[in-house]
């Protein structure tokens, strides 16, 4: 999972500036295909990445933690992305910007430690 997941996170990202560096419509299909194949697997690995690193025994409470601030930003961020339109009249700060978050998400989860088994304790001798 150390590797799967940045494998679909960073050809993502990269993906999206394709949307500022290419032009055209064979670029469009490139960043089409490319952003489809990767993040189409993106929530079903980062569940399992989840269970892999934290336990299935927590999943619900970290689902419950992590879940508000994703969604804070996902709501956020098609306002941001209008907000820089307005400002500067081409959306390629919002497409690097977004673009450069998935990317170096993928580096930070790349550079993460493998995860460690649960610790048991021993059972009391009889």
């Amino acid at each position: 999972m150390r590797w799967v997941l940045p494998l679909s996170m960073m050809p993502a990202g990269l993906s999206v500036l394709l949307l500022v560096v290419g032009g055209g419509r064979e670029m469009l299909l490139v960043y089409a295909v490319t952003h489809g194949l990767t993040m189409g697997g993106f929530m079903p690995l980062m569940n399992v990445a989840l269970a892999q690193y934290f336990g299935r025994q927590h999943m619900g409470a970290i689902r419950g933690a992590v879940t508000p601030a994703a969604n804070i930003v996902a709501a956020g961020s098609p306002f941001a992305v209008g907000w820089m339109w307005q400002w500067l009249g081409n959306y390629d700060l919002a497409f690097v910007l977004l673009g450069a978050g998935w990317f170096f998400g993928g580096v930070i989860v790349l550079l993460a430690s493998e995860p460690k088994a649960p610790w048991a304790p021993e059972k009391s001798r009889s």
